[in-house]
């Protein structure tokens, strides 16, 4: 989980190297290649004063609320997505119908939401030295698009299920494309989202995240390599049938339930981030308000002793 406070008092009283364009509030000098403890060489004015300092670190715990709360709606998003998806997929398979196809719809639609929102920029703070919305930014547009794709492949689904013949096999071949650019998504997404539990200091969920990824492209592409050999006929018979049992196993549920692991802890870690955001917020207007008082209270003065006459 996050480290303590103590330990990011410690990284705050470093000097950030400004990356980006940044101007000077005073002049309008772009500070780029300077320190955040340097002044400016335009105006001899200090680049960051005391009041741009932040009080610790870069963290997540410190980023704006509302961009918190939004981030923890698309992790909760995700992972109730994610269980949808699974039991209403696993129903489907066994016994095709509309009603299981209505929920997996559902849950594919969340899931496209849950992930717009979740990889969203970070917010600009002052600890910053780069813009954070030019980071991860392709990695950001292919997931976010490739994951639409999950709710285009739930449309095709109840499709199939009204349909026969050829036109019906046209449209499982489409729900399959669909599936598979939905699953390379989440690659690059899974990466985003281990890079922000890099930024709240939660470096476990962050391997486990970075893990999930590659299990799913790893898991496609045996998947996908089973299934070409046992149409071309290479695999078949009783030994084909366990390969591919073996296959779809590995390939498809242990990397899904790895996945669901992480994105339930990924849900756990934004809840903590954001209630210690809260509660330093409460515990910070209690110190302004205790100080407040302490200042409009009248000085006493001191005792004077009588002077004998």
């Amino acid at each position: 989980m996050p480290i303590r406070e103590d330990e990011l008092r410690l990284l705050s009283r470093q000097a950030m190297p400004i990356l980006d364009d940044r101007p000077c509030k005073s002049c309008g000098y772009n500070l780029r290649g300077l320190k955040t403890d340097q002044k400016c060489p335009e105006c001899g004015k200090p680049i960051a004063g005391p009041k741009d300092i932040p009080r610790y670190s870069d963290q997540m715990v410190h980023a704006p609320l509302q961009w918190l709360k939004r981030f923890n709606v698309g992790c909760v998003m995700l992972f109730w997505a994610g269980v949808l998806m699974v039991i209403s997929s696993l129903v489907l398979i066994i016994e095709p119908h509309t009603i299981p196809a209505g929920f997996f719809a559902l849950g594919t639609t969340l899931w496209a939401c849950g992930a717009w929102i979740a990889v969203s920029a970070r917010p600009m703070t002052k600890a910053m030295a780069i813009d954070p919305a030019k980071e991860w930014r392709s990695s950001r547009i292919w997931s976010r698009w490739t994951q639409v794709c999950w709710p285009i492949s739930a449309v095709l689904v109840i499709a199939c299920l009204d349909t026969d013949g050829s036109l019906r096999n046209g449209l499982l071949f489409a729900v399959g494309t669909a599936s598979v650019i939905g699953l390379v998504g989440f690659w690059p997404m899974g990466m985003i989202l281990s890079n922000l539990s890099y930024w709240a200091s939660d470096t476990e969920l962050a391997d486990h995240l970075r893990n999930a990824s590659w299990l799913a492209v790893v898991g496609i592409i045996a998947t996908a390599a089973f299934v070409y050999l046992s149409m071309i006929g290479v695999l078949g018979g009783v030994f084909g049938s366990i390969l591919m049992l073996l296959a779809w196993a590995g390939g498809i549920i242990f990397p899904m339930g790895y996945g669901m692991v992480g994105l339930y802890k990924l849900w756990r870690m934004s809840h903590w981030v954001l209630l210690n955001h809260v509660t330093a917020d409460a515990r910070d207007e209690r110190l302004r308000a205790r100080a407040s008082r302490v200042l409009q209270q009248p000085s006493a003065k001191p005792p004077t002793a009588d002077r004998p006459r």
